[in-house]
């Protein structure tokens, strides 16, 4: 083990060296006997005291080392040898112990608690290279599995269409994953843009565009379910583009929410056409864009409209400013 900490700390045991040396007689010049004595006495405790702390904190490894410092200061005193030996047998079985441990950990996939385990081994022997490895291929499998958690999430709202149909070429399938990763990233914009020139560059990839349309349509329905009814709506919309056909269902969902947001478009202008006429026309017309078949939102936008210009002319005429 005093080997194996000198190995392990190389500018560590030159300075245990300097320490020692400092404490020897012949290095003390013109310094009285008694002297020497007492500093050699408040070294001696100093290190004991370290030793005893770094050992109640769990640190071995320091704590071996004080004591190594200790029969450097104090050659004669068998004690300080004796509990550097102690150590010795301590630090290996703690290292293997807790190296173990973390093995256990890894095989459980309880990664953090693996990486604690892995930490302290290496601070028990610093040169631990299979610790070292299992720290290493932790943070290897962390970052992969960042990248593959996105990649999980597409393949859950594949559903069935997976593998039903083989991909045209290797590049395909590459380049949908990059384009759906986009999307669900939060760049939908983005994501949408790149999504329909795959479609415009793949007509016949039937697999494709039913792949990416399921996974807007999905995503569509998370900002249904949250209340975001004209978010949802126009991505339900991109869906069925991007598929290139009408799924019953899909079809059935997009015409109940246009419903939905017509009706509520047009109750909106009804409100505020008493005091904001210019205001109820924009509520109108957006209901009329949900619903063109809104016969009430149709004449009301055209009794509006010609009420507000009724009104610009009165302004015009006036020189005052009516809205």
């Amino acid at each position: 083990m005093k080997a194996s900490i000198l190995k392990v700390f190389p500018v560590l045991s030159s300075i245990i060296w300097l320490i020692a040396c400092t404490h020897l007689p012949h290095a003390q010049e013109g310094v009285t006997e008694a002297s020497h004595q007492l500093l050699l006495s408040d070294s001696i405790a100093q290190h004991k005291q370290l030793a005893k702390r770094y050992e109640a904190d769990g640190d071995l490894s320091s704590a071996a080392i004080q004591w190594h410092v200790l029969t450097l200061i104090a050659p004669d005193e068998e004690s300080f040898r004796t509990e550097l030996a102690r150590l010795e047998k301590i630090i290996p079985r703690s290292a293997d112990q807790a190296y173990q441990s973390g093995l256990a950990a890894l095989r459980k996939g309880n990664d953090e608690d693996a990486s604690r385990l892995m930490l302290q081994t290496l601070a028990l022997i610093p040169d631990h290279a299979g610790a070292a490895q299992a720290l290493s291929d932790i943070e290897r499998q962390r970052i992969s599995r960042v990248q593959a958690n996105k990649a999980a999430r597409v393949k859950r709202s594949e559903g069935l269409l997976a593998g039903r149909q083989p991909q045209t070429s290797a590049r395909q399938p590459y380049e949908l994953d990059q384009q759906i990763e986009i999307f669900t990233a939060g760049d939908v914009a983005g994501g949408l843009r790149e999504m329909h020139r795959y479609v415009a560059s793949n007509p016949k990839d039937k697999a494709g565009r039913q792949r990416i349309a399921k996974v807007v349509y999905d995503e569509a329905l998370k900002l249904d379910g949250k209340g975001s009814s004209e978010s949802a709506v126009g991505l339900y919309e991109q869906a069925i583009v991007l598929r290139g056909d009408r799924p019953v269902m899909w079809d059935a969902r997009v015409k109940a929410l246009q419903k939905t947001l017509a009706d509520t478009y047009y109750e909106k202008g009804m409100r505020a056409y008493r005091s904001d006429i210019a205001v109820a026309i924009n509520d109108w017309e957006t209901c009329l864009r949900y619903n063109p078949q809104h016969t009430n939102a149709a004449l009301r936008l055209k009794d509006a409209r010609l009420s507000q210009e009724t009104l610009r002319r009165i302004e015009k005429q006036s020189g005052n400013s009516v809205r």
